[in-house]
């Protein structure tokens, strides 16, 4: 048994020694060897090792930066949901031609699910056409997409001249977006983010214009009127 302060050394191969195998000794290439520095005894070896092991940490750092693997950015699936991506659609407008929902990506979207025959709807559209008249300049979309399977697209013009919307009116003649929608009640309103994500559903109405306006104010950058 070494007394304290003895140096000892311990061949790796020696417990292999059961399978054939001989340790060679100190300083053998084909076994390395464990030295263990006893207490009180100054290791020579020391700063040479802290080198090496410093070197070896650095290659590896150098290493593991060059190999890195940027985490690719998440994808928000598309549902009718608060904080899932609205579902696009495109839709013949009102006054002619076509109207796509992507369109307006980097823009604040109010979609208005709405008919002729719903007193609500026709509460609240005065309130709507106010509030897209005073943020339009602030990017804010508001589309009024018509029940028209359910109503009639000459009571829909009569419609948008009597209230004075210049929004623009889409025209859902197979109903499919608002069944994709999931739209049971109307009115109903789902509030879009400029990054394509709906924020919130109100189903029913009138909604106030002061309460619309709050809703708004957070879909639109900060600052403005």
């Amino acid at each position: 048994v070494p007394r304290e302060g003895t140096p000892v050394e311990i061949p790796l191969a020696a417990e292999r020694r059961s399978a054939g195998l001989r340790a060679t000794g100190r300083g053998s290439r084909k076994w390395p060897v464990i030295r263990f520095a006893a207490q009180g005894e100054r290791d020579d070896d020391a700063p040479r090792n802290g080198v090496v092991i410093g070197l070896t940490a650095l290659i590896g750092g150098a290493w593991l930066w060059r190999s890195r693997v940027t985490a690719p950015a998440p994808i928000v699936a598309e549902a009718p949901r608060p904080g899932y991506r609205a579902l696009a659609f495109t839709l013949p407008a009102l006054d002619g031609g076509t109207v796509s929902l992507t369109q307006f990506r980097g823009r604040a979207v109010i979609l208005n699910f709405w008919a002729t025959w719903c007193p609500p709807c026709r509460a609240e559209m005065p309130a709507l056409q106010r509030v897209y008249a005073r943020y339009a300049d602030r990017g804010l979309v508001v589309l009024g997409l018509n029940a028209t399977a359910s109503d009639d697209p000459a009571a829909v013009r009569a419609f948008q001249q009597r209230y004075g919307l210049t929004f623009p009116i889409l025209l859902d003649e197979s109903g499919t977006v608002n069944r994709t929608y999931g739209v049971a009640a109307l009115p109903t309103t789902f509030f879009i983010g400029p990054d394509g994500q709906i924020r919130e559903i109100v189903v029913g109405g009138p909604i106030r214009e002061a309460a619309l306006e709050a809703r708004i104010r957070t879909l639109l950058p900060a600052g403005g009127p």
